[in-house]
């Protein structure tokens, strides 16, 4: 398999059944990422939620097909920052950003990202941002893709009283 028998399209909301099952899969390593103290923290969007996100004003999704199956996605959206005396900033986001491990090392990520970088492109963003888990091994290729540490966001437990009984 290559990236040439690979299409890539805007998501319609025909898509969302196929999206929701890849959604799955795409919560169930992030769970395999993260301290089984905060696994329970992770759920798939539910299927409004991922609506919004196909078709809803402020995002876009794109999906990468192989044949007429969907084996990866990116879910993008450009935000505003008011920035005093600088006025109004805008900020593209890659906000989910999946493809099927069999599909993985073969352009499709890149190829996803290219399509939402030329939305950004389109509405001005002088900015692009993405948050990821400091144990995602996707870290190198955004990396490659120019994206450097800006901030970090530190978690502890203080209360166990919303964890499992079994954590």
């Amino acid at each position: 398999m290559n990236s040439k028998s690979i299409t890539i399209r805007q998501a319609v909301s025909e898509d969302i059944d196929a999206l929701l099952d890849l959604d799955r899969l795409f919560c169930e390593e992030r769970q395999t990422m993260l301290d089984s103290v905060y696994r329970n923290m992770e759920a798939p969007l539910p299927k409004e939620s991922l609506m919004d996100r196909v078709c809803g004003p402020d995002f876009k999704a794109f999906v990468a097909e192989h044949g007429n199956i969907i084996v990866g996605y990116l879910i993008a959206r450009i935000k505003e920052h008011n920035l005093p005396g600088r006025g109004v900033e805008k900020e593209g986001h890659v906000c989910d950003l999946f493809v099927i491990k069999e599909f993985r090392n073969q352009g499709i990520a890149s190829i996803l990202y290219n399509q939402a970088g030329q939305w950004f492109d389109e509405a001005g963003c002088a900015f692009e941002g993405l948050t990821v888990y400091s144990s995602n091994p996707a870290l190198n290729l955004y990396t490659k893709w120019g994206f450097n540490s800006f901030s970090i966001n530190m978690r502890k437990v203080r209360k166990k009283t919303w964890l499992p009984e079994d954590v």
